[in-house]
């Protein structure tokens, strides 16, 4: 029942589908300009950009969705992150719940945007993007442009973690599908996309929960501890 307009951004494939409108960028360059062409094809004020390896996991409460876009018009958003991984760290950088649904980000903090499920403002995303960078360098420096912008950023409400608007699967790291991902394909019957991508080991699988969940816990204890100091000394490494 989505109510907005789906568009697949791609070089020169389309897909068959009435309900699908391609953008096509031309000949691949980077992320960033290929992702510039491709926002500057719409002329709608919002966009949610949704990155093709993050597979939804369950069904979308759409009016929950619509009220998250009037709640950023009114709040004067540039950016709502409408999805949160497990165990990251984002949300410990989030001011109090706005009508249980978000929380403000620090203007200092680490990944003050995701570039993975999120509703922009089209003239703020454009404003974000610069051409030549690949999609982590755009979370990562494109954060500290946002400060030059007169917009506010929000993210899944603390409250709100562990049931957030959209839920997705991180469906592949460093190249390869992930373990759960293998698994909730497998179980949807859609082993067919499997194929010709190599499945993560067991043993980095277990490295990166382990590292993603220490890690989690030690920012969160410090802040605990040492609150704004603690968050700004962070968010300088």
């Amino acid at each position: 029942d989505c109510p907005f307009p789906v568009h697949l951004g791609s070089n020169a494939k389309e897909y068959p589908d009435q309900r699908v409108k391609p953008i096509l960028c031309g000949p691949d360059m980077d992320y960033s300009s290929n992702l510039i062409r491709m926002v500057q094809q719409l002329d709608s004020e919002w966009v949610i950009v949704w990155m093709d390896d993050f597979l939804l996991a369950e069904t979308i409460d759409t009016a929950r969705i619509r009220r998250i876009v009037a709640l950023a018009e009114r709040e004067n958003a540039a950016y709502v992150n409408l999805t949160v991984l497990p165990f990251e760290l984002t949300p410990l950088f989030t001011g109090p719940d706005i009508e249980g649904e978000v929380g403000e980000i620090r203007a200092d903090a680490p990944y003050r945007i995701v570039l993975g499920v999120s509703l922009w403002r089209r003239e703020a995303l454009l404003r974000v993007l610069k051409p030549g960078e690949s999609a982590w360098q755009v979370e990562r420096q494109g954060a500290r442009r946002t400060n030059d912008t007169p917009w506010r950023y929000f993210f899944v409400a603390r409250s709100r973690l562990h049931h957030p608007p959209i839920n997705i699967l991180n469906g592949i790291e460093e190249g390869r599908w992930t373990r759960q991902t293998v698994r909730f394909l497998r179980k949807a019957g859609l082993d067919g996309a499997l194929a010709g991508r190599a499945v993560e080991l067991p043993r980095r699988a277990l490295a990166v929960a382990i590292y993603c969940r220490v890690r989690y816990y030690a920012v969160s204890k410090a802040i605990a501890i040492g609150g704004d100091r603690a968050m700004k000394a962070l968010t300088s490494l």
